[in-house]
């Protein structure tokens, strides 16, 4: 699957199982038995390409329905249907109910990039983390598996204790994602140098002639040249459209709050001549372009042609600033391909992250 199917996916998913349909979805919307429409089989197996859960007991999603004949497992809180933990309820209703809010505060907390605080979350951690990636706008690196996430670490240098803290572990990975990498190309690097599989593999692809394993942020992904081109249509849903107009609206009725609130509104010109916002001071205008991408570099990409475009068509000859803004910080590979732009361009460009919380 190619990078543009698994973002097809990603949308479809978000189109599918929106917020506000999880808030009102029913015990038989959640889980259920050979139903390819529910919730957990979206989550395990209809994005499995986004990352891979499968393999681990269908207790994992808290509760689940029984195969006919199957017997329940004394462990668990049984009914003549459903097995659950029993820490969430003495009945399937009232276990479910629990359940779902826990779901939901995953959703909340992973659209707002809160990603510490999911670690307290009482959900299985596979799959609390595989909804956190469906919800993060691709901000964490889809790999689950514990084993693996701990040869991550450590290799990054991540020294931890007995429990496993996969927040911190996703904070590393992000940190040394290279600038020009997109979410999925990165997970595959690591899953093949650091999965059972890769570990057990004479001939990983990852290891030097002299026996070394090349650093992440040493790894630039190249693409060799092509002799023709798919000219077929690329169809793309529209979910990802309508959710990045809406971050990109509240970030940027976010950013004229701040900036009234220093400058004053009267100084603060909202989508004049197409600019996102424009500051004007005595002795300098700033214009900002707001993008919603997932990482620092791409709004920056994004942005930097209108940026320019706006600047030199501004007849006012006071000096020009220009700002990009977007809701991540950058990381440290990011950081450095901004500097290395603004010294190229020679131009006084700087990212600023305005989160969402």
């Amino acid at each position: 699957m190619n990078l543009i199917e698994k973002r097809n996916l990603y949308d479809r998913f978000l189109e599918q199982w929106p917020e506000e349909r999880v808030e009102m979805m029913e015990l038989a919307d959640y889980v259920g038995v050979e139903n390819q429409h529910t919730f957990c089989y979206w989550v395990e197996r209809e994005t499995r390409y986004l990352g891979s859960i499968l393999g681990s007991p269908a207790i994992k999603f808290g509760i689940y329905k029984r195969k006919q004949g199957k017997k329940p497992i004394a462990q668990y809180a049984n009914d003549s249907e459903y097995s659950w933990r029993p820490f969430y309820g003495d009945t399937r209703d009232a276990a479910y109910k629990a359940i779902r809010n826990e779901v939901l505060r995953v959703i909340n907390l992973s659209n707002k990039g809160m990603f510490s605080e999911i670690e307290g979350v009482p959900l299985s951690p596979m799959f609390k983390w595989k909804i956190a990636f469906l919800y993060s706008n691709e901000r964490l690196v889809p790999i689950y598996e514990e084993k693996t996430l701990r040869r991550i670490s450590e290799y990054f240098g991540f020294q931890q204790g007995r429990e496993i803290n996969v927040s911190q572990i996703q904070e590393l990975m992000m940190q040394n994602k290279p600038a020009d990498s997109d979410i999925y190309k990165y997970m595959e690097v690591l899953w093949n140098q650091f999965s059972k599989d890769a570990m057990q593999n004479e001939h990983d692809k990852s290891i030097t002639e002299s026996g070394k394993r090349i650093p992440s942020n040493e790894r630039r992904a190249k693409r060799k040249a092509v002799t023709d081109l798919n000219t077929n249509t690329q169809i793309r849903s529209v979910s990802r459209s309508y959710l990045v107009e809406q971050k990109h609206n509240k970030l940027q009725l976010l950013l004229r709050e701040k900036l009234a609130d220093e400058f004053g509104s009267e100084n603060i010109q909202l989508e004049e001549d197409f600019v996102d916002l424009k500051l004007v001071q005595p002795e300098y205008i700033t214009l900002y372009e707001v993008k919603s991408s997932s990482y620092a570099l791409a709004c920056v990409r994004e942005a930097i042609g209108q940026l320019l475009y706006y600047s030199i068509r501004d007849e006012d000859p006071r000096p020009k600033k220009l700002v990009v803004i977007g809701q991540y910080p950058p990381n440290p590979n990011e950081e450095e391909f901004i500097r290395k732009l603004k010294l190229q361009l020679n131009v006084n460009l700087t990212y600023q992250h305005l989160p969402l919380s």
